[in-house]
């Protein structure tokens, strides 16, 4: 099985793939740390993150969550499902602000910490989103309908159990 999960910041990409990986035992994989050494906290070179994608892709069973749409396009074509993400704007940027909350006051781990600037940035990426990201999802996914899935709410998501009918 092979699933890919696109959304907006905050829309429960990382939720939900953990969601699924547990239940399903199917590893899943950040798009963010296929592009982000954390280590260092800069970008890896296009070709570490190409071929950082193409190694996950080869495996026989994945889900890649992330923003990201564009560079790994691949992974919509040999996905066996696709979920597009799109909670309520409200929501996602309460979650982002959720989160940035928890990772400054060290409640939460995350993958990074986030300053003042990052979070404006994931504001205006969700503005960004709703104007014209989600259109240009649904565009380039257009040829893969019979195997998309769009999620407005958590717990419609949560019902993603039925997943039982892809294995």
């Amino acid at each position: 099985m092979k699933i890919r999960i696109v959304g907006s910041c905050g829309s429960g990409k990382t939720f939900l793939a953990k969601y699924i990986s547990e239940i399903y035992n199917i590893p899943f994989f950040e798009t963010d740390n296929m592009i982000w050494n954390r280590v260092v906290n800069e970008k890896f070179s296009l070709k570490e993150r190409n071929e950082r994608l193409i190694n996950v892709m080869n495996l026989d069973h994945w889900i890649i969550e992330g923003a990201q749409y564009k560079w790994s396009s691949e992974s919509f074509e040999i996905a066996d499902l696709i979920i597009i993400l799109n909670p309520h704007p409200i929501v996602r940027d309460f979650r982002v602000i959720k989160r940035f909350i928890e990772m400054n006051l060290g409640l939460k781990q995350y993958n990074y910490k986030q300053s003042w600037t990052e979070l404006i940035d994931m504001y205006k990426q969700n503005c960004k989103f709703d104007r014209e990201t989600f259109n240009t999802i649904l565009l380039n996914t257009e040829i893969y309908k019979d195997k998309r899935i769009i999620v407005k709410k958590k717990n419609c998501a949560k019902k993603l159990l039925f997943l039982e009918k892809y294995f």
